[in-house]
């Protein structure tokens, strides 16, 4: 009887405390309005991602300079909370599932005073390492 060993070897990239791996993510991205699921489009982008909180992608300038609270980790997910400026400025919840090379995301965002609501969701799929310029 003759006894085989097998040897395998793993890509090493940083994880972060839980969960995801540090890396470069090719991230699916649309925003869904309530009563216009219809007309949400999906858009492609490419992200390095390192420790959260990570970006909302298509709110364009809208999160600059907020304070992000209440995050937790764990293996499986990350959720957190960002609030901007006074009281109507824009604010959001995410909540992130987590799988060491790959996510999904639902971000309920409202922006300010206006009373405009809506999601972003994301779907990340790590492509590989960062680029050291990143």
């Amino acid at each position: 009887m003759r006894a085989v060993l097998f040897i395998t070897f793993a890509t090493l990239s940083p994880v972060f405390a839980e969960g995801l791996s540090e890396g470069t993510y090719r991230i699916e991205h649309r925003s869904e309005f309530p009563h216009l699921e219809r007309h949400s489009q999906s858009r492609t982008t490419t992200l390095c991602l390192r420790e959260p909180p990570w970006p909302i992608i298509g709110a364009v300038g809208a999160f600059r300079d907020c304070t992000v609270s209440g995050m937790d980790r764990s293996d499986t997910a990350t959720t957190y909370s960002i609030a901007c400026g006074a009281v109507a400025g824009p604010r959001a919840s995410a909540v992130y599932k987590t799988k060491t090379d790959r996510f999904t995301a639902r971000i309920r965002i409202k922006l300010g005073a206006k009373n405009m609501t809506f999601d972003e969701i994301q779907e990340g799929v790590r492509t590989g390492p960062c680029e050291p310029d990143q």
